[in-house]
């Protein structure tokens, strides 16, 4: 694992650092998905997702492009769960990544519980720690964004449509700074079904593709016994 990231460093130092950002800014606001039933739902007054649990399967794909490098491709296939309103939520995922024809895939774990965020390498069996805050893990509310939203994007409502069947807003979320990122996000309850953003070096996909809206097992929404956390 080690000798694929000097790999892709070497290739460009700013993979790394877009990478991240990119994810961050792409999974965050598109894993915020889950149909409502009427004995889940509730009037959004935070940054919550709008319904109390359930999990849904979801695919993405992004391409990172760089002048003069070959273009950095990932594919993600995953689920997650939550409960709580998402104040409790587990993504995992398996993330396959292809450059310049050098493969590599992870089985990876992103869980937020106790307004903290745990990223884990389930294949190494060790993870870290983060304090959730106002740029680390926060679900973004898609009806009346806050003010460090606001501060980061801006928020067009564009129409309305239907996906799996669920009456939706269309959006347009446009990044103020950095990549100047433009993403078209289908959402329905404050919840994403779908999400395409475009940037001078990124290309990124997400679409549900499954739904499940029974509660989740706790052990789930929990750091497995065989994760070290450094």
């Amino acid at each position: 694992m080690d000798t694929y990231y000097t790999f892709i460093l070497r290739l460009n130092p700013k993979f790394k650092a877009v990478m991240n950002k990119f994810l961050f800014t792409c999974l965050l606001g598109t894993l915020t998905f889950l149909p409502a039933v009427s004995q889940q739902t509730k009037h959004l007054t935070s940054n919550q997702y709008g319904v109390k649990y359930g999990t849904i399967h979801y695919k993405s794909s992004s391409v990172m492009n760089f002048p003069g490098q070959p273009p950095l491709t990932t594919h993600v296939t995953g689920k997650v769960c939550f409960d709580e309103y998402g104040n409790k939520r587990s993504n995992l995922y398996t993330e396959t990544q292809d450059v310049a024809d050098f493969k590599v895939s992870r089985n990876l774990q992103t869980l937020y519980l106790d307004n903290y965020k745990y990223s884990i390498d389930l294949d190494a069996k060790k993870g870290t720690e983060e304090v959730i805050n106002d740029r680390i893990g926060k679900i973004t509310n898609y009806d009346n964004p806050d003010d460090s939203d606001k501060s980061l994007y801006s928020f067009t409502l564009t129409g309305a449509g239907t996906f799996l069947d669920k009456p939706c807003r269309l959006l347009t979320v446009t990044e103020k700074q950095g990549a100047g990122s433009v993403s078209k996000v289908t959402v329905w309850n404050n919840v994403v079904l779908k999400r395409v953003t475009t940037s001078s070096v990124l290309n990124y996909t997400f679409e549900v593709t499954k739904i499940d809206e029974s509660q989740p097992d706790s052990t789930l929404l929990a750091i497995p016994d065989e994760i070290i956390i450094e």
